[in-house]
């Protein structure tokens, strides 16, 4: 793993790299001084470092309150590259264990996750590998592919 990394585009729109490699575009409430820029890419950077999970939306719900305590500025949104897609999986787990008339603790014992975890999985909230992934779907009795769009 890596440090967080960021850099801003204008006054208002920061986009930070977390150590995963996800994208996250971050817009604040305010235009900053330029003066503070640099001071403020650094601390939200590390403020992603320290508070990182896998759980991206937790993540940056403690990076707002961190950021807000700590410098006194707010965001006004955050997007991230992959959020969609996490959305579009988990979305596509819980279509086909409700298909199939699953329940997600049993699903969740078989593949060897706290249930909470599926929970967030399906619904786009939780960062997952493909081992994780791959147990899921094959408790649910599906694959995991790579499709073209």
């Amino acid at each position: 793993m890596y440090a967080s990394k960021s850099t801003f585009i204008d006054n208002k729109t920061l986009v930070v790299i977390d150590p995963e490699g996800e994208v996250f575009k971050i817009s604040f409430l305010f235009p900053l001084d330029n003066d503070d820029l640099g001071m403020v890419a650094t601390y939200v950077a590390n403020s992603f470092d320290r508070n990182y999970s896998q759980d991206k939306s937790l993540m940056v719900y403690f990076v707002f309150c961190d950021v807000q305590a700590n410098l006194g500025i707010s965001f006004s949104s955050w997007s991230s590259d992959r959020a969609e897609e996490r959305s579009r999986i988990g979305a596509r787990l819980k279509e086909i264990r409700e298909k199939k008339k699953m329940e997600a603790k049993n699903i969740a014992r078989i593949a060897g996750i706290d249930p909470s975890n599926l929970s967030k999985i399906e619904a786009g909230k939780y960062s997952v590998g493909l081992d994780i992934l791959s147990k899921i779907a094959n408790a649910i009795g599906a694959c995991v592919d790579i499709v073209e769009k």
